[in-house]
């Protein structure tokens, strides 16, 4: 599977599609009982983006702060793709609680990053 690294549909045809996000899904789902290699380019954005969302698939819903913890102690300076994130809210029917619990996370680093710099 390849697609680029936007964070929204530039109509290109080269952004992250739902189906891509759902055959990731399903695809971890036949390995549920083994590890997973996800790679992207870079490893900071598209692969934690699709780890976060396998993640969460797993752990079930209501455990989307778990997810996004999980993702962050296999990529701490992840910067999951918001685009493959929000198809994986639309696949896995999470409503924004997956994004939220996301940009929770995002916002408490960048308080913490601002605290330390005063």
């Amino acid at each position: 599977m390849a697609f680029s690294d936007y964070d929204f549909d530039d109509g290109s045809g080269k952004t992250a599609t739902a189906d891509q996000v759902q055959q990731a899904i399903f695809f971890a789902r036949m390995f549920r009982d083994h590890s997973l290699l996800v790679h992207c380019h870079a490893g900071r954005c598209r692969s934690p983006a699709i780890t976060l969302a396998v993640l969460a698939d797993r752990l079930g819903e209501g455990r989307e702060v778990d997810a996004v913890n999980g993702m962050l102690r296999l990529a701490p300076n992840a910067a999951p793709n918001l685009l493959v994130l929000s198809l994986a809210e639309q696949v896995l029917n999470r409503h924004g609680k997956l994004e939220r619990a996301w940009l929770d996370r995002y916002e408490q680093a960048e308080e913490v990053a601002a605290a330390a710099a005063l």
